[in-house]
């Protein structure tokens, strides 16, 4: 009973970590977001930031592991950047922040916790899309009338494991934007997701 009710925590704790509905509403940006629960607890989730100049920024992490260990490790990371005015600024800095916290923090040195992480700034008045990547999947711009997405890629080792200390190129990514593009932001559980028959 006790597994039970601590596996049902930790779904709803991670459940906490995700934008509610209605976070944000701009004119110029349409937001579309969905999750599956997976069978197993992971500690991956997104959130939404948005901004006093108008712009939108994004970010998803990706725990390594599973259980309830990585949900907490989620949790702890979540207070970590939701605390202050991390997530206001430049896409890179931003990890470079984050890293920052993860390798100071004694909550993370416990456990030697690094993460994979993204963050996208998307700024409408500019019509441009800024990236920087730490180990996730590539985001995908479909332009208008195209079949064919464009990668967005950025470079960078985990947050934790010295993001902002190692010299990668690109480390952000910067792409001009027009009305009707779509961009999808994915974690890796996308690629990695099987059908019953294992597929």
């Amino acid at each position: 009973r006790r597994l039970a009710f601590e596996v049902k925590e930790a779904r709803e704790l991670m459940e906490s970590l995700f934008p509610q509905k209605g976070l944000f509403k701009r004119p110029e940006i349409h937001i579309a977001h969905r999750r599956i629960q997976a069978t197993t607890i992971s500690g991956d989730f997104y959130h939404f930031i948005p901004r006093g100049d108008g712009s939108l920024g994004i970010y998803f992490v990706d725990v390594e592991g599973h259980g309830l260990s990585a949900s907490s490790q989620a949790r702890s990371l979540y207070q970590a950047v939701t605390d202050g005015e991390w997530g206001l600024g430049d896409a890179r800095r931003e990890l470079e922040k984050a890293d920052e916290l993860v390798r100071k923090a004694a909550i993370f040195q416990k456990e030697e916790a690094a993460f994979c992480m993204n963050f996208t700034e998307i700024d409408p008045e500019r019509m441009e899309i800024r990236h920087a990547n730490a180990g996730m999947p590539f985001p995908l711009l479909f332009r208008w009338g195209q079949s064919q997405p464009e990668p967005i890629q950025a470079a960078g080792v985990y947050v934790g494991a010295g993001y902002g200390l190692y010299p990668v190129k690109p480390k952000r990514a910067e792409v001009k934007v027009g009305d009707g593009d779509l961009l999808v932001i994915f974690s890796d559980g996308i690629l990695e997701a099987r059908d019953r028959r294992g597929r």
